[in-house]
């Protein structure tokens, strides 16, 4: 019955005519003209009543409307819209039976109509906005272009003209994370913090840490912190029977060139962190950070000795009992 019905449209002369005559009209695809053209033939009465369903009906439809779009070579085709909606009207009632009915169109259909190009200018601001905000990412762009500019673009479309910039070439040698990494059990980091009394005095407090097992291994307090006060902790620090190879410290004035050359003749190598680099010693930063929320942000000491006294318990508690990444 669908083929007949489909050869019969196919080869009905006046309704082709009809169609071609209704596709004339600005606006009007092949779907809405080949609707309109039936309505003729429905009143007069065809074998459209003599179809047992609705369905039936729409797949006949769809599949002349398709055999018509590819064999004919009709420009108002290239104008048909994407998709075409029977709502309940009068001019589709008599179709439809005041039904909604959705046709998509077909391949050939969709061919016709080809993606919109994007504009030179827009692609030239689109690779503006990446350069000159390199936090943004492709969804910022194209909403930034969407709610400014009134311009939608798809987030995939956007990063295909953003410039992807050229990532240095990778060096052979090691990261400074990867060789603190590998060598944990042998470096002992060293930095100073301060302390204010209750008699608003600034009190130096040294530390030595040991980065593969997180343990302090040392710690004083002193007033005027000087080179040779610095290398004589580092005499108690590092004793010589430690598996120590190598010291890592700052750039301070305190750690000077002869207090270098003193603990290289231990045989242990000096680590000087970069200039205003703090998290290349990020482990000696992390426990002087952990010493002043759980220790000296409760306590207010009262000279050096008692701050000496404090930081004993503590360093015996971190040591001992409190739970860390070692």
């Amino acid at each position: 019955m669908n083929r007949q019905f489909v050869q019969m449209l196919e080869n009905d002369p006046v309704l082709a005519a009809r169609v071609t005559r209704l596709m004339s009209i600005p606006g009007v695809g092949i779907i809405l003209a080949l609707t309109w053209a039936l309505e003729s033939v429905t009143s007069r009465g065809s074998p459209l009543k003599r179809l047992p369903s609705l369905l039936r009906f729409v797949r006949c439809l769809t599949k002349f409307c398709r055999q018509v779009a590819k064999n004919a070579n009709i420009e108002a085709a290239k104008q048909a819209p994407a998709n075409h909606s029977y709502r309940s009207c009068k001019s589709c009632a008599p179709l439809a039976s005041r039904v909604c009915v959705a046709l998509r169109p077909g391949r050939a259909e969709r061919q016709l109509q080809p993606c919109p190009q994007i504009s030179a200018e827009i692609r030239r601001l689109i690779r503006h906005m990446a350069a000159e905000n390199p936090t943004w990412g492709e969804e910022r762009i194209a909403d930034e272009l969407l709610l400014k500019l009134h311009v939608r673009l798809s987030p995939r479309t956007v990063g295909k003209y953003i410039q992807q910039q050229l990532r240095p070439r990778a060096s052979r040698d090691q990261r400074w994370s990867t060789f603190v990494r590998n060598h944990a059990h042998g470096v002992v980091a060293c930095d100073f913090f301060v302390s204010v009394t209750a008699s608003f005095r600034i009190l130096y407090v040294f530390v030595a840490l040991e980065v593969g097992s997180r343990r302090l291994v040392h710690f004083n307090v002193t007033e005027h912190p000087t080179a040779e006060w610095t290398l004589q902790q580092l005499r108690e620090a590092l004793p010589g029977d430690s598996d120590c190879k190598f010291l890592l410290h700052d750039r301070h004035k305190t750690f000077a060139a002869s207090l270098d050359e003193e603990v290289e003749s231990w045989g242990i190598h000096i680590l000087r962190s970069p200039v205003r680099m703090p998290t290349a010693n990020a482990h000696c930063e992390r426990v002087i950070g952990t010493i002043r929320r759980e220790c000296l942000d409760y306590v207010i000491p009262l000279n050096s000795g008692h701050l000496r006294r404090i930081l004993r318990e503590w360093v015996s508690h971190y040591n001992t009992g409190r739970p860390h990444r070692s």
